[in-house]
């Protein structure tokens, strides 16, 4: 394999299935109100995002995955 296709697989953004987006979002429902797992605060608006980042190893499974609002997506991922 030549140096520039394994930089390309390496750097390529691993998404979560819509199987695991489900199961997070069952996850963090109680009561049919959705929770951000990060500040626990009710959310209508969120993001399932990696624990781990998947640049730096972080596979696509649920172990890895958790659902956090806009507010704490923005503090974790500034624009």
């Amino acid at each position: 394999m030549n140096t520039i296709l394994m930089m390309m697989i390496s750097i390529m953004r691993r998404e979560f299935t819509k199987n695991i987006k489900v199961q997070v979002v069952r996850r963090a429902t109680r009561d049919s109100v959705v929770y951000c797992e990060s500040c626990h605060l009710p959310t209508k608006r969120f993001q399932i995002d990696h624990v781990i980042a998947d640049a730096i190893g972080g596979e696509p499974v649920i172990e890895n995955a958790e659902l956090i609002c806009e507010s704490c997506y923005s503090v974790k991922n500034p624009a």
